[in-house]
């Protein structure tokens, strides 16, 4: 399917007209732009930049651009046709530049761990919040956006960009400027580059491998294309996937355990009976239909339950494309939210849907 889709004569052109026709077949694929983000730029790329106005550019920023970046800007388009709200002018790249990504010193991927490195600068950044230390703030966000030129948006408070200089120089990442102090808060940075980034979200589309939300579409980066995949992140280790088993194997273990504390009262060989009754009070997963025997029976036991649950609700109402944070599947954009259910667009898991109140344990405000 995949050879066949994308015409040979396509794949053997060049960077740049390679990624103008792409497009051009990604928008005869959503005629409708019912692709998220697709309805900014219509798959149309702005007319090209000069080669004098991108070294201006470097002038002014005093940082060198990614040849990949300076041959889009040049060759393909000064901005336009990209993933998801697409590639920002680079005009508007220079009103999002920030003088401290050309500061000197390490980028955060200079260092052996990013991730940790990106958590201890973010926890400094959360501790100086609302002081007048703003010289400190300024710098700690330097360290962690040092070498980072922003060239596109998904929107809410991610934001795409390209490293300018360091080992990772030329490949493509998204940053949250939530700045969260945990580990899967940090920037994320893929094992793509400007190229790779940009064909792999185009071939999707015309390709087909999106998820159907019925109001838009998504591309679904879950989807195997024969290709690098936008989420890959193999080279460094800010993956979240090893804290998830940590988290996701201790909430099976404490639904059994207090069942057997209970069976003991009752004796006799009626322990399943005895089971079901304190059961829905320690276990979260069937909190549900628990919340609804309970009232007429014990009442301090739903009072208990109920507690943490109203908690999420004033912290936070979400909405569509909005960021959530889940402590399993990681970061991802709200894509449809109907009633007290929320599906998101989950970068590492693809489309996942929660309940609230009762999946707020779950999330990461």
């Amino acid at each position: 399917m995949f050879l066949n889709a994308i015409p040979p004569e396509v794949e053997r052109l060049g960077f740049a007209e390679k990624i103008k026709e792409l497009a051009r077949l990604a928008g005869e694929a959503d005629p409708g732009l019912k692709v998220f983000g697709s309805g900014k730029h219509k798959y149309r790329f702005n007319p090209a930049a000069s080669l004098d106005e991108v070294r201006d550019f470097e002038s002014k920023v005093g940082m060198k651009l990614p040849e990949d970046y300076v041959t889009f800007l040049t060759q393909v388009g000064n901005g336009g046709a990209g993933v998801d709200y697409g590639m920002y002018s680079i005009q508007e790249a220079f009103r999002s530049f920030d003088s401290q990504a050309a500061s000197e010193g390490l980028t955060l991927y200079d260092y052996d761990d990013p991730v940790a490195e990106y958590v201890k600068k973010a926890k400094m950044i959360d501790q100086l919040d609302g002081t007048d230390k703003s010289e400190e703030m300024d710098s700690l966000y330097a360290d962690i956006t040092r070498g980072m030129l922003f060239i596109g948006t998904a929107g809410c408070t991610y934001d795409y960009f390209i490293m300018c200089k360091g080992r990772f120089a030329g490949k493509v990442g998204i940053m949250d400027w939530n700045m969260m102090p945990e580990r899967n808060g940090s920037p994320i940075m893929y094992d793509l580059t400007l190229p790779e980034f940009l064909e792999d979200y185009f071939k999707r589309i015309i390709i087909g491998k999106l998820i159907d939300y019925s109001t838009f579409k998504s591309v679904n980066f879950t989807a195997d294309i024969r290709t690098k995949r936008r989420a890959i992140r193999d080279e460094l280790p800010n993956t979240v996937s090893a804290p998830e088993p940590a988290r996701s194997a201790p909430e099976p273990e404490p639904a059994p355990t207090p069942e057997p504390a209970p069976v003991p009262e009752p004796v006799p060989t009626s322990e399943p009976d005895a089971a079901r009754q304190p059961a829905p009070d320690p276990e979260p997963a069937p909190s549900p239909e628990p919340r609804i025997t309970p009232p007429p029976q014990p009442s301090p036991v739903p009072a208990q339950q109920e507690a943490p649950q109203p908690e999420p609700r004033p912290r936070r109402i979400y909405k569509r494309n909005d960021f959530i944070r889940h402590k399993k599947y990681g970061n991802g954009i709200v894509t449809n939210v109907v009633g007290n259910i929320i599906t998101a667009d989950y970068f590492d898991f693809g489309s996942r849907s929660i309940m609230l109140p009762y999946d707020a344990k779950d999330l990461i405000e």
